[in-house]
């Protein structure tokens, strides 16, 4: 079989997957002293298996982590650098900005691409080496998204809004669990679930690594080719329970939630239905948006969710209305809808008000009412 020696992977940021990456690291075990290249540009696709491995680069130069058989070398500009500013490119272009012809190219490429802002995303991932998440209709850029990621508060005990997002029953089935906080703030956290009989076609289809996702116990296969939706209610409810968690309300779309409603009205829970029309799913998408922006929105990083965001394009009407949507068919948007279908009861949730009564006295009552 394949054993090589040497395997050199160029452009890795075109990889939608890493399958590539992974047969030939596992095939090169099978030889004494391989090599493996990863040559590449920066890219735009934030959830690519590329800018995971420029993550785990910067951590490996950062001393973060230490791996003595894995040498990086990032040629970049620095946060703060402009890439306008000549005297930076060499940071990047180490030697291309060694010589006259380079720069005058360079100058080249950034006029045109000051003429055609449609050009500039090109300018700072080819030539600056810049991660760019630039998405002309996307949801929410990831990089904001990421910097929400943080140790998640104690919400043991707390009240949460489950969102769910029954999609089709042989796709995903997800739920969202929001948890409103002080201060106009939210905490997330989210769980998936797959038939198992699907899950190596979807992986194949969609290339997307959800083996990885199961096993890390971000998703659920569920037994057969079909979502279970029983199963699915039987999970939200042991794991509602197993937290302590007091469910203020269960949203659902209407659409096909009849019989998963009936099992969760069975457990106790209040359900609502939060249609996935446009003109409802505005508001939500937008304030949740808003939140993340400000960031007033706290998640563990969970890759999945990640991932959906990622795919997540914002598709408006005449009227400025908003809804989530996604650009290619493999894209799965279901983690981050039942986000925004849960946030569309979590906005409204009204903070705890707090009682004063005990340092009133009857007599500043009567004056007050008098």
């Amino acid at each position: 079989g394949l054993a090589p020696h040497l395997a050199i992977i160029d452009e890795y940021h075109a990889h939608a997957t890493s399958e590539m990456y992974d047969v030939l690291t596992s095939a090169m075990t099978k030889r004494s002293q391989p090599l493996l290249f990863v040559i590449t540009t920066a890219g735009f696709d934030l959830s690519s298996p590329c800018y995971a491995e420029y993550q785990y680069c910067c951590r490996l130069l950062e001393g973060a982590v230490e791996n003595k058989e894995y040498f990086a070398y990032i040629a970049q500009l620095d946060p703060d650098d402009d890439p306008k500013d000549e005297r930076v490119w060499a940071k990047a272009n180490p030697l291309v900005a060694a010589t006259e012809w380079g720069v005058r190219s360079l100058r080249a490429d950034l006029k045109e691409a000051l003429d055609d802002p449609r050009k500039m995303r090109n300018f700072l991932t080819k030539n600056m080496n810049l991660w760019v998440d630039q998405k002309d209709d996307g949801y929410l850029p990831l990089e904001k998204w990421r910097a929400c990621e943080s140790e998640l508060p104690d919400l043991e005990g707390a009240e949460v809004y489950v969102g769910v997002d029954l999609s089709a029953t042989t796709d995903l089935c997800s739920v969202a669990f929001e948890f409103p906080l002080d201060g106009g703030r939210y905490a997330v956290l989210h769980h998936s679930f797959m038939p198992a009989d699907r899950l190596a076609e979807r992986r194949r289809v969609d290339k997307v690594d959800y083996d990885l996702w199961v096993r890390q116990g971000y998703m659920t296969t569920v037994p057969g080719a079909l979502i279970d939706l029983d199963f699915v209610a039987e999970w939200v409810h042991e794991k509602v329970q197993r937290e302590g968690w007091r469910v203020r309300e269960v949203c659902v779309d209407p659409w096909r939630a009849a019989q998963f409603n009936r099992r969760m009205e069975e457990y106790g829970y209040m359900i609502v239905e939060v249609p996935q029309t446009i003109r409802y799913i505005s508001e939500p998408t937008l304030h949740f948006r808003g939140c993340v922006l400000d960031g007033k929105v706290v998640h563990d990083g969970d890759p999945v969710l990640t991932w959906a965001v990622g795919n997540a394009v914002a598709r408006e009407d005449a009227n400025g209305n908003v809804q989530l949507a996604k650009n290619k068919s493999r894209d799965r948007i279901d983690p981050i809808v039942a986000v925004v279908t849960g946030h569309a009861r979590a906005m409204h949730a009204e903070v705890s008000a707090i009682d004063v009564s005990e340092f009133i006295d009857d007599d500043f009552l009567d004056r007050l009412w008098s």
